[in-house]
């Protein structure tokens, strides 16, 4: 396969230019995108592969152009979601300047020819959705044939394996004559309850980075269950996470928030600070060895199978493993397949 590189189809223009800066300003000031920079170069790519020479509003003159864009984005691998990514970008790119500028008043000509334009876009994003969708079906379909992806129990494996040894940790918390533990068992604790989340839970690293202390203590109770919302992620724009913890589960996280992460922010505070603006844990519900909010908990997950010595399993393979197993079944089971997966159950595929 091309690569994308040798196509010239990563090339772009310097975001210091004018036209690309204010377009930056208004991602991140009105619309208030804190990755506002990689839609500016998105958009940038384009600018570039239409006119090397200097970014413009000339490529709405050429829509051959864009045929010719998403032809190479095509030889070079892309998916039809990333072109259509590029399209929605242009999109904006364009709905900028036309309702934010003075471009009606300046050049109505061109302004006339950025309207048409963004209809073209629209009926091209169209297109591309539909193959998108499609694309979809294909990856599903292919999943639910792959025999070299693991089971859920095998994604599972690491908190089998290690949950002796939490109980050992757990049950030592209880005995009054042992007030603290060595680093090695706080940071063990910590890695296996971010475990819990992402991967019985199913949850994306980023939840267990941003949960905060304040949702833990506002948990909601619903018979034996504990449900924790996480509202500021990254995918927070689109829906409010929520943890349903079993009591065992909640016990644990209650004794790692009473007895371990004070230990973890009581290690920092003993020590000089480097950086006096650094943000401290004391908000956020899991911290690091050094009292400050983790920061690579798919990381910390890659730790914790090494130290069971169990076949890493990313989050991103556990949620596609627990789809798919899912979609196996019949309604009544589909709840049970999220939150327990009993070996000798008869809905473990």
């Amino acid at each position: 396969m091309v690569k994308a590189k040798d196509l010239g189809i990563l090339k772009k223009h310097s975001a210091d230019h004018p036209l690309l800066k204010r377009f930056a300003d208004y991602l991140k000031n009105d619309y208030e995108n804190a990755k506002y920079q990689q839609e500016v170069d998105t958009v940038s790519r384009y600018l570039y592969f239409a006119d090397p020479t200097e970014p413009s509003l000339k490529f709405v003159n050429d829509r051959e152009k864009l045929r010719d864009f998403l032809g190479q984005q095509a030889k070079a691998g892309y998916k039809a979601q990333t072109s259509g990514n590029y399209i929605k970008c242009l999109k904006r790119f364009l709905e900028f300047h036309l309702t934010r500028t003075g471009l009606r008043q300046d050049d109505r000509e061109l302004y006339k020819q950025c309207t048409l334009y963004l209809s073209f876009l629209t009926s091209s994003q169209s297109v591309l959705s539909k193959q998108a969708s499609k694309e979809i079906v294909q990856k599903r379909h292919a999943l639910l044939f792959d025999k070299s992806q693991p089971t859920p129990r095998e994604c599972l494996a690491v908190l089998d394996k290690g949950e002796g040894d939490l109980v050992k940790i757990m049950n030592q918390l209880d005995d009054s004559s042992s007030s603290s533990l060595s680093r090695t068992e706080c940071i063990f604790v910590l890695y296996y309850l971010e475990a819990i989340v992402i991967l019985r839970h199913c949850q994306r690293p980023c939840v267990v980075q941003s949960m905060k202390v304040k949702e833990w203590l506002e948990r909601k109770h619903a018979d034996d269950d504990s449900i924790v919302f996480v509202k500021d992620h990254k995918t927070a724009a689109h829906f409010v996470v929520s943890i349903v913890l079993s009591k065992k589960e909640e016990a644990w996280f209650e004794k790692y928030y009473n007895k371990v992460r004070p230990q973890l922010l009581a290690g920092e505070r003993k020590r000089k600070r480097d950086e006096q603006d650094e943000k401290d844990g004391d908000d956020f519900f899991f911290v690091s060895s050094r009292g400050k909010p983790i920061y690579n908990a798919a990381g910390d997950l890659i730790k914790l199978q090494q130290k069971c010595n169990v076949p890493q399993v990313s989050s991103q393979v556990v949620r596609r493993v627990f789809e798919t197993a899912a979609n196996r079944l019949d309604d009544p089971q589909k709840k049970a397949v999220l939150t327990t997966w009993d070996e000798d159950s008869k809905i473990v595929p």
